[in-house]
């Protein structure tokens, strides 16, 4: 199981050592998913459960990019005497939390937990890592359309939630095709997900905080949306009470998170392999799954 929040060396390496070795190497074999189900269309929206609303994490959820996250970081991180094994490896197991963060570490020297360049040194090789991810093509996995599809016509209101600016997941859908999907995009390099987002996202679709959350399914590819999801709660009546919910997350394998066990560990209430498989989970999702233990 992997450790929340800690950042350990990979396994195996004991220090930052020089760079020994050719930079060019083989790209990362992409995870594939399965075969897609037939989503037929429907004529009517059937009943939803207590859920209504879902949020979609844009990349690695909906947009087969994350593998490019490890690679791009190595390769520079690599110029200034890092080795690229070691950055790979690292950046890799913690695909999915914040880069900044992750570049920083790889760049600090163990021994003297001092970082091996310039302030100004780092803030241009953050910035060379945001320009060429930010040129690289956007390819949609192929099942979210199909899904983005039957959940739409089953009547759920979708939304998209990203680390990167409101405007570039705006144009990476409406590049793909699927802007017409969403009501709203919420995002921004300087705003965690979970809580803030879900702040704007109601506000902009017009419901109160606590009604909104309540009618909200995350669905994400990383442990840091499972653990900013759950963290944020709601309050519902249940047999007269009043009752305190998790928002309820639904992991999507990949990448970032193969196994099934640590999205778990992170709190998911469900974990699918193909988003297709959502349209028969969500409706049956009711507030019970958010319980506390």
């Amino acid at each position: 199981m992997r450790e929340k929040l800690v950042f350990p060396l990979p396994s195996g390496v004991k220090e930052i050592m020089p760079l020994v070795i050719d930079t060019a190497t083989e790209p990362t074999p992409v995870i594939q998913i399965g075969p897609i189900p037939e989503v037929p269309p429907l004529t009517e929206a059937e009943p939803l459960g207590d859920k209504k609303i879902i949020a979609l994490d844009k990349d690695g959820t909906l947009f087969n990019d994350m593998h490019y996250f490890p690679e791009i970081g190595a390769n520079e991180v690599a110029k200034y005497g890092v080795n690229y094994d070691y950055a790979y490896s690292y950046l890799r197991e913690f695909a999915g939390y914040p880069l900044p963060e992750h570049l920083a570490h790889v760049l600090t020297n163990p021994k003297n937990g001092r970082m091996i360049v310039s302030d100004e040194q780092y803030e241009d090789i953050l910035s060379d890592v945001r320009v060429q991810l930010k040129e690289l093509p956007m390819v949609l996995f192929p099942d979210v359309v199909p899904a983005l599809t039957g959940l739409r016509n089953l009547g759920y209101k979708l939304w998209i939630s990203s680390n990167h600016p409101e405007e570039h997941s705006i144009k990476n859908a409406e590049d793909a095709g699927i802007a017409g999907f969403f009501k709203t995009f919420v995002g921004g390099t300087d705003l965690e997900k979970g809580e803030s987002h879900f702040e704007i996202a109601a506000k902009r679709m017009g419901y109160e905080l606590n009604e909104f959350k309540s009618q909200l399914v995350y669905v994400g590819d990383s442990i840091p949306d499972a653990e900013t999801t759950t963290r944020s709660t709601f309050t519902i009546e249940d047999k007269g009470r009043i009752v305190r919910r998790r928002v309820i997350f639904i992991g999507r394998l990949g990448f970032a998170v193969p196994e099934a066990d640590d999205f778990y560990e992170a709190g998911a209430s469900k974990v699918v392999k193909n988003l297709t498989e959502l349209a028969g989970i969500v409706p049956q999702i009711r507030h019970s799954f958010g319980a506390f233990p």
